[in-house]
């Protein structure tokens, strides 16, 4: 089968498009951040929330504070329930998220 000359124009300009779309994509890909955590540590949540470690034990036992999860021994918040904090998006009291973990065996 034989191509006419503008089937072979149509098919490089695709070819171009196509190799210039790959190139865009690999530059966006380098200068776009690392997506945020979504959980944080005690320590990390402090610094997040500009306020020290202390202040969220204390709110964590007065039940005051923002949202966070249990996983076995450690404590973790979620980026979007600290920001709705923040926002005072959250009610006083609304305790805590147990997630249960199974154990190998």
């Amino acid at each position: 089968m034989r191509i006419s000359s503008e089937d072979a124009a149509l098919r490089d300009l695709l070819a171009q498009v196509a190799t210039q779309a790959a190139r865009d994509a690999v530059a966006l890909s380098r200068s776009s951040p690392p997506p945020p955590r979504r959980f944080l540590n005690t320590a990390e949540a402090a610094d997040y929330l500009s306020v020290s470690s202390q202040t969220l034990e204390v709110w964590r036992m007065k039940r005051i504070g923002p949202r966070y999860t249990k996983l076995q021994r450690g404590v973790r918040y979620d980026v979007t329930e600290l920001d709705a904090f923040m926002r005072g998006e959250v009610e006083d009291g609304q305790g805590v998220r147990l997630v249960e973990t199974r154990r190998g065996g």
